[in-house]
């Protein structure tokens, strides 16, 4: 069971599918090394969201299953999950009531993770996954939740690189007949 999150969005009109850095590049100016590094951010932050999400989301009983989704984010040292992995989901259910740090360590050994600049994949080996979402759903909804997501931060980084002057805007008066 695995999730793929890349870099597609929308800025005042122009959709921007699985982009990379090169056809973003045609719609900053000479902040590329700015421009870069802060989309890579806000990727890197919103699949850290996503995931999280699906943490909350999934209904546990020892927590194998939530940890075979943290690889990554324990790669880049982000502990904003914790918290999440022995509550209650986010939507009811019960709490993990036979939750060891045993379980957790197993599954982080069966999450695993591509990380790209824009093109992260995520899979989880864990071998009931596929019937937990079958019944709750919650990868499906968590992933639902995240391309909303997705497409907001990418859509305020966007406005916040053209405040910046990182994006140039064409002039919609250029071109027209005088």
């Amino acid at each position: 069971m695995g999730i793929q999150v890349q870099v597609v969005a929308e800025f005042r009109g122009v959709t921007l599918p699985q982009a990379n850095l090169k056809l973003l590049a045609k719609y900053f100016d000479d902040e590329h090394d700015a421009f870069n590094k802060a989309a890579a951010i806000i990727h890197r932050k919103t699949v850290f969201q996503i995931l999280t999400r699906i943490i909350r989301l999934c209904n546990v009983d020892t927590g194998r299953l939530r940890a075979s989704f943290t690889p990554l984010m324990d790669k880049w040292g982000w502990k904003g999950f914790e918290p999440y992995m022995r509550m209650t989901p986010m939507d009811g259910g019960h709490a993990p009531e036979n939750f060891s740090d045993r379980a957790v360590q197993e599954g982080k050994n069966e999450g695993q993770f591509i990380d790209a600049l824009l093109d992260t994949t995520i899979s989880s080996n864990v071998v009931y996954a596929s019937d937990v979402n079958g019944k709750s759903q919650f990868l499906t909804r968590a992933l639902v939740w995240g391309d909303d997501k997705y497409k907001k931060n990418f859509e305020d980084f966007f406005n916040a690189a053209v405040a910046q002057g990182w994006i140039i805007l064409p002039d919609p008066n250029q071109g027209a007949a005088q």
